[in-house]
């Protein structure tokens, strides 16, 4: 038996279909306005839509008093980005006895803020290409802009890590570090003055789960979680912090 919901669906992309072409698109994105039962924000992952190019996969949004944030962090979860995560250990940056907070990126559009996309994030959708790290010194330009082709956005170490974060058993097998500052959308986050590092762990994809998923790294753990960032000047040690 239809639903409105199914119904209005195939209304909007019979609508539509004389003008487009969705052979040229891998995923159709419906947007209703206040639609009944949407609540104050949410998404969800459809089956498919029938189009006279074919079936595609769509995921529709919806909102009751939408701000950006949320129409982004949503858009995102439909182009299967995760939440953006943080870990709280006691006493140490990294290792087994961790707390997984699942909002706890404060400079992540998918985590609290309305920021950028950590580089892990971006990697996943193909808008950076991290530096791998062997021996040897790097100069980071910011993560929010890339002046130029040789710009190096970001550092990624490999690691061999047996800790498991989430009920989803997930482990990190990637260290990510990135240089943020206030400017553009990161301009109201938290940043220091001067600009400040950001630490990151990445996921191994599970049985579990269909995505990676990220952790911001705290480098100063026995302090407030707003104060994550390396500050200009000082080392993390991933042990011990500061």
């Amino acid at each position: 038996m239809p639903t409105a919901w199914s119904v209005a669906l195939a209304a909007a992309v019979e609508l539509c279909d004389p003008q487009i072409d969705y052979s040229q698109y891998t995923i159709i994105m419906i947007y209703p306005y206040d639609w009944p039962g949407m609540g104050e924000g949410g998404f969800f992952i459809g089956a498919t839509l029938v189009t006279d190019e074919g079936q595609l996969p769509y995921c529709s949004i919806g909102y009751i008093s939408p701000t950006p944030r949320t129409v982004v962090h949503e858009l995102e979860h439909c182009i299967a980005l995760p939440h953006a995560h943080s870990l709280k250990c006691e006493g140490y940056v990294y290792g087994s006895n961790c707390t997984h907070i699942e909002y706890g990126d404060s400079f992540d559009v998918m985590g609290l803020s309305n920021g950028h996309n950590n580089c892990a994030y971006k990697e996943m959708m193909g808008w950076v290409n991290p530096t791998k790290v062997t021996n040897g010194t790097y100069t980071l330009s910011m993560l929010e802009y890339r002046w130029s082709p040789n710009d190096v956005q970001c550092l990624a170490l490999d690691v061999d890590s047996n800790y498991n974060y989430a009920t989803s058993n997930m482990r990190c097998d990637k260290l990510y570090l990135e240089y943020r500052k206030q400017v553009g959308f990161d301009k109201q986050l938290p940043i220091p003055t001067n600009g400040g590092l950001a630490l990151h762990c990445m996921s191994t994809v599970t049985n579990q789960s269909p995505y990676r998923r990220s952790w911001l790294l705290d480098c100063t753990p026995w302090s407030q979680d707003s104060d994550q960032l390396v500050i200009i000047g000082r080392t993390c040690d991933t042990n011990t912090g500061y």
